[in-house]
């Protein structure tokens, strides 16, 4: 539980890559969490030595996993949303 809490509580610092926005709504993509940043947290929280390397692996992989679905999931809803698109915008057929 204290590795989900300290994942959770660096996660609003993460930086994030704008991607779109011109005529629609654009997306935040998030990007990893710098390794520092974990290593300063896993610090704060009292881990050192191996542990604090275990601290960071276990972070790093919680945040490969978000970046991966979040990813998915935007692909999945700008396909969506471009194959509604292209409906619209065909003629209808009487």
């Amino acid at each position: 539980m204290p590795v989900w809490a300290a994942f959770q509580h660096l996660d609003p610092y993460r930086p994030r890559l704008p991607i779109g926005g011109g005529m629609g709504p654009g997306i935040l993509l998030p990007l990893p969490i710098p390794r520092p940043d974990i290593r300063s947290e896993g610090e704060r929280l009292g881990y050192r030595g191996e542990g604090l390397e275990d601290f960071c692996e276990i972070v790093e992989q919680l945040d490969h996993a978000l970046i991966e679905a979040t990813a998915r999931r935007e692909a999945d809803r700008a396909k969506a949303s471009a194959k509604q698109a292209q409906q619209r915008s065909r003629p209808q057929r009487r």
